[in-house]
């Protein structure tokens, strides 16, 4: 999932207002992992979810974040795109790998 600066602006909110939003995806049937991007000023943000027995503290360490097993965080001098691109890679070679 992401939230662009331009979603914040159309919505009228803030980016304390997605508190939790990222928890819902792991409610979708055969989402095991699942992260939120978020655009902000020269930066994103991105918070990274799992169910058992997945582990996303290790996807975000490689971002320079970190966190717990299953709810981890990072942030990124980059662009939304890229991030999105980086943690689809990393969480589909995860999943694939069975780490």
């Amino acid at each position: 999932m992401r939230l662009t600066r331009d979603d914040y602006r159309a919505a009228g909110a803030l980016p304390e207002h997605n508190t939790g939003i990222v928890n819902y995806a792991l409610d979708l049937p055969g989402v095991e992992m699942a992260y939120l991007a978020e655009e902000r000023p020269g930066e994103c943000k991105a918070s990274l979810r799992a169910i058992a027995p997945w582990n996303v503290q290790k996807i975000a360490s490689r971002f320079g974040g970190g966190g717990h097993v299953q709810a981890s965080g990072l942030t990124y001098k980059g662009s939304l795109r890229e991030l999105e691109e980086k943690l689809d890679a990393a969480m589909t070679a995860a999943l694939s790998k069975d780490i």
